[in-house]
């Protein structure tokens, strides 16, 4: 097998998942939210959210190469996923450089601008860490410095 087939090989499965991720990557139908909530300890949780710099190998922008190169000193993008407390993937966006930050992904992604009128009025939320906005749909643990003899059980 030469390298052109296996990049042959790679390029039509990578297509393939992305005309059927319809079928596995999923956001939870209404009546669904409150049987994925149960899965998790804080109630009305029903996802949590987490962003990664994920390596471009081989390849270096040519236009905006210091947007593109991450902290730790390699080019990359990120990749932000929100899943069940079962790792079911309900969201999945990719491609911004590595440079910005998790919470401007998270807010210009497609289900960023969509879930606060997906949960409204419906009580539940998504976790994510430190770096995304405290919201109505989205919950953060505490600050890991200063906390009281409480804050640390909330976590």
């Amino acid at each position: 097998m030469t390298k052109g087939d296996v990049h042959f090989i790679f390029l039509t499965t990578c297509l393939i998942i992305k005309a059927n991720s319809t079928n596995f990557i999923t956001w939870p139908q209404q009546d669904q939210l409150g049987d994925v909530s149960e899965q998790f300890s804080p109630p009305y949780t029903i996802a949590v959210v987490d962003s990664r710099p994920t390596l471009i190998k081989n390849y270096q922008p040519l236009k905006h190469f210091a947007a593109y190169t991450c902290r730790k000193k390699f080019c990359a993008v990120i990749l932000q996923a929100i899943s069940t407390k079962s790792l079911k993937f309900t969201s999945v966006s990719t491609g911004w450089p590595s440079s910005i930050h998790d919470a401007r992904v998270f807010e210009n992604s497609a289900l960023g601008r969509k879930l606060p009128q997906i949960l409204r009025g419906t009580g539940y939320h998504l976790l994510g860490d430190q770096a995304y906005p405290l919201s109505d749909y989205l919950m953060k643990s505490y600050p890991r410095t200063r906390l009281t003899k409480v804050q640390p059980h909330f976590e």
